[in-house]
């Protein structure tokens, strides 16, 4: 391997090859951490040879900060100048600045980036062209190749040895140009020692802004009212800034994209200043900044669609390019139709405000009694017979009286003894009816009462708490059916799987739509890929149309059939002789082109009039079948709700007589507890009394 050294005759050892392009290799710099080295395939001449000093002593952080600026020539053992060593860009880290702003690549190489990240990566590439510019330096050939960008926004230039470059009196030109973001007055004149001022740089930055802002749009394709499909450079030659909002020169934007109407007059304002047909006082990179990050702080997220972000100061512009009005298809691809096109989102809206007016079912019902219920009355004390309750004993009377008359009679005949055993015996029969005999004999009797009445009584409760748990059972049985899916909540379950049948039938016709799109794009794509073929067909590929297209590589594609833009495909990653960046040269190219061609619709109205009848004409009959549904709920709902209400009102009265009842029981219970008290004997001589 070739040794090399730097200016200074310190050796510099090549590691790894990096990458490979038209102009040279990448290496790694062994000794050097996050440098590499561009070694040219072909020993620079003279010219660049003084280029490249130029740039090196023009080095400083700041320009090392921002891009891949030389830092050190690059010398074999002779002394020429092989080429120089600067800052590692790293392709895992950073992604060319197209990828960002067009929608298909940057989902997968910024996945999480909205446009709050697009515009601050719009100032980040605005205050590095102003970090250039203010140390007299022009990128020139502005592009998006030339510009790459991070997953955090962080900004690098690369290729800066082509970079227009001036140190002391001497200016380094740019010796190339990509014409879609060449200013007007540039268009068709050659580079090659073409001094360019900031004028023209701010005329690329600019596009550049507007690529990321307008979602890679660029600013010049539009749609002509004559029809006509000029290539970027015939647009840009002819002022033909299709967004402008002040110069009328028969260019429109295309449909269904941001325009100026949709950001803050102050942007609106510099776009219309940077594509003016005057061709100065283009914004400088000051004004952009200002104007940015003023951006920066009013973005917002809109209220009805969070993956919305736009300028709080302006109506949300991404949803006002897809209203929800009828014509879905026709608004949203500006297709024209002659037939009369069914609205269906008005009879959507119709038909479920009408579902929306009916009453719900009320959910499962929750008992709460308004107040206590009064147990039911106990049975009534049993009716007291009492027997009649002898208070003296007649025969010990008798026996009292004989027993005394027979004591006197002994007595009275001289048999002292025997006559006071007969009145001793005689005062025993007569103490047998005193007081306290009697009272004895009275309670025993009322005792023997009292048990037998209790027990009759506790009888008689047992046989009603019996029945009053037959009763709860039987309550509550009901209860708990009256609760159930066949009574309460069945209003609420039918109507629940009504509903979700009627949004099942509704989703079947938003589904229509999407129907209606996918065959929609398949008729017109089905008309215009031929004319955009035929369009592309006229733009050959030739050495210097594409920058870094040579005549070998023109000569490879051509080898491989490749002769158009129309021939940029899929196919060519097939081409073993063109790398990567070629490949993806070619195909920006073609995407940039594709801008610029306008189909006319009208080419394809007889077949989506097919379509929309067809389409309308299925939507009318399930619309009609929605409709007829939502009416029958309606009926049956008025049928549900009187079902629902008889089944309340039962669940209430249940519920009521069922708390009575247990509230019966417990006070049963707590009586034929009470029957062996004090307080039931209390009760028991009140009765006995009576």
């Amino acid at each position: 391997m070739t040794q090399y050294q730097d200016a200074l005759g310190q050796p510099i050892v090549l590691g790894r090859e990096l990458g490979r392009g038209g102009q040279g290799t990448v290496y790694a710099v062994s000794d050097r951490p996050g440098a590499v080295a561009k070694v040219y395939l072909q020993r620079p001449d003279l010219q660049t040879t003084r280029k490249l000093d130029a740039l090196t002593r023009a080095s400083d952080a700041a320009l090392l900060e921002i891009s891949a600026w030389p830092q050190v020539l690059l010398k074999d053992g002779s002394g020429h100048v092989q080429g120089f060593v600067m800052p590692l860009v790293s392709e895992r880290e950073y992604h060319e600045l197209h990828q960002l702003y067009r929608i298909s690549s940057r989902k997968q190489a910024f996945p999480t980036a909205d446009w709050r990240f697009l515009v601050h990566v719009a100032r980040n590439v605005t205050r590095a062209f102003g970090t250039l510019h203010s140390r007299g330096h022009l990128m020139g050939d502005v592009s998006s190749r030339n510009i790459m960008v991070s997953q955090n926004g962080t900004v690098r230039f690369i290729d800066t040895d082509s970079f227009q470059v001036k140190v002391g009196t001497d200016t380094y030109p740019c010796p190339v140009g990509t014409a879609e973001f060449t200013p007007p007055e540039l268009q068709g004149k050659r580079f090659g020692t073409l001094v360019r001022t900031v004028e023209h740089d701010l005329f690329g930055l600019a596009q550049l802004i507007f690529h990321l802002l307008f979602d890679g749009r660029h600013p010049y394709a539009g749609v002509h009212h004559n029809g006509a499909m000029p290539s970027p450079a015939e647009a840009i030659a002819a002022d033909q800034f299709a967004y402008s909002l002040t110069y009328h020169h028969g260019v429109q934007p295309p449909p269904l994209t941001l325009t100026l109407k949709g950001l803050h007059s102050s942007l609106a304002a510099l776009f219309e200043r940077a594509f003016s047909p005057q061709h100065q006082g283009r914004p400088n990179t000051a004004e952009w900044d200002s104007a940015l990050a003023e951006l920066s702080k009013q973005i917002t997220t809109c209220q009805k669609k969070a993956e919305h972000k736009h300028d709080r100061r302006t109506l949300c512009p991404w949803c006002a390019l897809w209203p929800g009005n009828a014509q879905v298809v026709t608004t949203k691809t500006k297709m024209p139709s002659k037939i009369k096109r069914l609205d269906v989102d008005a009879e959507l809206n119709r038909i479920w405000v009408d579902l929306a007016s009916v009453d719900i079912p009320a959910p499962h019902p929750v008992l709460q009694l308004k107040f206590q219920p009064t147990p039911l009355a106990l049975p009534p004390y049993p009716q007291l017979n009492m027997p009649k309750r002898k208070v003296f004993s007649a025969s010990a009377l008798l026996w009292g009286v004989a027993l005394t008359l027979a004591g006197l009679w002994g007595l009275n005949q001289g048999w002292i003894w025997p006559a006071v055993l007969s009145l001793l015996l005689a005062w025993w029969s007569f103490s047998l009816n005193s007081n306290n005999q009697q009272r004895q004999r009275l309670q025993k009797l009322d005792d023997e009462a009292c048990e037998l009445y209790t027990q009759l009584y506790r009888t008689s409760l047992q046989a009603k708490l019996k029945n009053h748990q037959a009763e709860v059972g039987k309550l509550r049985q009901t209860y708990q059916q009256l609760v159930s899916y066949e009574t309460v909540t069945r209003a609420r379950v039918r109507y629940s799987a009504r509903r979700q049948a009627l949004e099942t039938l509704r989703a079947g016709i938003v589904t229509i739509s999407r129907e209606e799109q996918a065959e929609t794009k398949k008729a017109i794509e089905g008309c215009r890929q031929p004319l955009l073929d035929t369009y592309l067909q006229q733009y050959l590929i030739r050495p210097g149309v594409i920058p870094g297209i040579g005549a070998a590589l023109v000569q490879e594609l051509h080898q491989n059939n490749v002769f158009s833009a129309k021939d940029v495909n899929q196919k060519i990653h097939s081409i073993k002789g063109l790398g990567p960046k070629r490949k993806q040269d070619l195909l920006d190219w073609r995407a940039t082109l594709e801008q610029f061609f306008q189909f006319d619709p009208v080419v394809a109205e007889s077949k989506l009039d097919i379509i929309y009848l067809r389409l309308d004409q299925k939507r009318n009959l399930q619309l009609r079948q929605l409709d007829q549904n939502v009416q029958q709920l309606k009926s049956d709902l008025t049928v549900w709700h009187a079902e629902h209400g008889k089944a309340v009102k039962e669940l209430h009265e249940t519920g009521y007589q069922l708390h009575q009842r247990e509230r019966t029981i417990e006070l049963v219970v707590e009586t034929i507890e009470s029957l062996d008290s004090e307080t039931w004997k209390q009760i028991w001589k009140q009765i006995s009394s009576n």
